[in-house]
């Protein structure tokens, strides 16, 4: 039954016009949330890994990772433009014949300071994919006899392996605000990340066979951060928005975020701890709570979706769990030179 199951939901994936991947802590995978991100973070550089595993009640579900690089370039404080690059990797894999795609992306921005510790960036992306999947590692009806498999009856079907490689395009623009603050610390401070993108612009042929021409993704995103006047505390509403095709995804909630230990303002050498904790809901679709632990440049995100779709009798509320890791100021970790550690 579960096998039946996981067919359907990937033959109706199919069907829709394979819906992109996507995490549900988005905002700790910059480069699969615009390419204009690119180089706009408060450190010198950052780096981010990601895993999610998804509908653990179905046999062989979906597996995601993903891992990304970006890094300012040409920065000059006697100039306000300078350019950002990065690196993205995913790749998912679900069912028993291990449908997989894999994506290596570059990206590049452009971006303009256009008010105090403000900028705005315009970023594009140029991917490789490849899609593959193993026809030999399903049972068909034809084989079986009796009720009873029978793996050396003909199956009447393509067998082997199919795969199929394509080049995407994206674009995007984005929104930047950091905090005053250079420590651990959001009392009196705001910061903003505001952004669209446009994915699949080429609108390339996915297709193992025939044509299957790829939707466009648009998305929009929202972060803010409220420091609380005379406290360590700050909130941080988010708001996201996808769509593909006649598919749409609505996902907003909020995080709470306290500085258990601030910064040193002046060494630098007392690593700051933060914690957040926060809920969100991706509409019609999942709950899922998220906790994010910030050390020094470090932070480790977890989160959980508890499904309240249509597919819960058959999800059992299982949706997928996620962690997500952060690295901010690797020039700092490379090269002996720490630099800013603002937290947006």
């Amino acid at each position: 039954m579960k096998q039946l199951t996981t067919l359907a939901i990937l033959l109706s994936a199919f069907s829709l016009g394979a819906q992109d991947i996507h995490f549900s802590q988005y905002m700790e995978s910059p480069m699969n949330l615009s390419p204009a991100l690119a180089g706009t973070d408060a450190s010198s550089a950052r780096a981010n890994l990601n895993y999610r595993n998804q509908w653990g009640s179905f046999d062989k579900a979906y597996s995601t990772m993903g891992a990304s690089f970006d890094i300012g370039l040409m920065r000059d404080p006697n100039k306000s433009a300078f350019l950002g690059a990065g690196l993205s990797i995913l790749n998912d894999k679900a069912g028993t014949g291990g449908l997989n795609r894999m994506s290596v992306a570059g990206n590049l921005s452009s971006v303009i300071e256009v008010g105090n510790k403000s900028y705005l960036s315009v970023g594009i992306q140029g991917s490789f994919n490849q899609r593959s999947i193993s026809m030999d590692a399903f049972k068909w009806d034809a084989q079986f006899q009796n009720l009873s498999y029978n793996s050396s009856l003909a199956s009447g079907e393509t067998g082997g392996s199919l795969s199929k490689t394509f080049f995407d395009l994206g674009a995007g623009l984005a929104f930047v605000k950091h905090g005053n603050s250079s420590n651990l610390s959001n009392a009196d401070d705001f910061s903003m990340i505001a952004g669209l993108a446009a994915y699949h612009i080429n609108r390339p042929n996915q297709a193992f066979q025939g044509s299957d021409k790829m939707n466009m993704r648009y998305n929009g995103f929202l972060q803010m951060s409220f420091g609380i006047g005379g406290s360590n505390m700050s909130i941080q509403p988010q708001l996201a928005y996808w769509r593909q095709g006649t598919l749409q995804e609505i996902n907003t909630g909020m995080m709470f975020r306290y500085v258990l230990k601030p910064e040193s303002q002046h060494t630098g050498f007392e690593r700051g701890i933060a914690l957040s904790i926060g809920g969100f809901y991706r509409v019609k679709d999942a709950l899922y709570p998220m906790m994010l632990l910030e050390y020094g440049d470090f932070a480790l995100g977890m989160s959980y979706d508890v499904n309240v779709s249509s597919l819960t009798p058959y999800s059992q509320s299982r949706g997928g769990f996620e962690i997500s890791l952060r690295y901010r100021d690797l020039n700092g970790l490379v090269f002996g030179k720490p630099g800013q550690r603002r937290m947006l």
